[in-house]
């Protein structure tokens, strides 16, 4: 003979699956919620990091690049300080200027003849402002970023003057 379950008998087994099932939902919700966190402080940090090394690595390439005696100086133009670096292809004669401009650093690459056009620039990342100064051979560039922080380059300028004689050369 079967016994038959009282009301309350039958409705726990659906009580205890129901709140496993609340568990798990909650349990997932709060892991979203961490691991989107998480995820933001990441790509914050990653962010502000790789606007550090595009300025730093941008900075130094640019002045490694064209280290020649006499090409690279430091020109106030319109207020702002600008790295101007000097070429020379095919007979033309070109110049390089780095500089930042609303609101960010970009760089202009002309022919020496045409007047600097700030605008006319192509964007390199989001920049606040630069300073820069070349004192016996050291090119030091601070540049700040979008977020205020400083960000300082520093690069030993190698070119030798023409005229001063290298090791063992009399």
């Amino acid at each position: 003979m079967k016994r038959e379950r009282s009301g309350a008998a039958q409705a726990l087994p659906g009580i205890a699956v129901l709140a496993l099932l609340t568990l798990f939902a909650v349990v997932s919700t709060m892991l979203a919620v961490f691991g989107a966190q998480a995820y933001c402080g990441t790509t914050a940090r990653t962010e502000r990091h790789g606007s550090d090394r595009v300025i730093s690595a941008f900075l130094r390439n640019a002045a490694r690049a064209d280290d020649r005696a006499g090409a690279i100086a430091v020109e106030q133009i319109d207020g702002m300080d600008v790295l101007c670096i000097a070429s020379e292809e095919d007979g033309e004669r070109y110049i390089k200027r780095i500089y930042v401009s609303d609101g960010s650093l970009r760089e202009l690459y002309t022919s020496r003849e045409r007047p600097f056009d700030p605008e006319g620039g192509e964007t390199i990342c989001p920049a606040r402002g630069m300073r820069a100064e070349e004192d016996g051979g050291l090119l030091r560039i601070c540049v700040t970023d979008a977020g205020g922080r400083e960000i300082t380059v520093y690069a030993a300028l190698r070119a030798r003057n023409e005229s001063t004689p290298r090791e063992g050369e009399a």
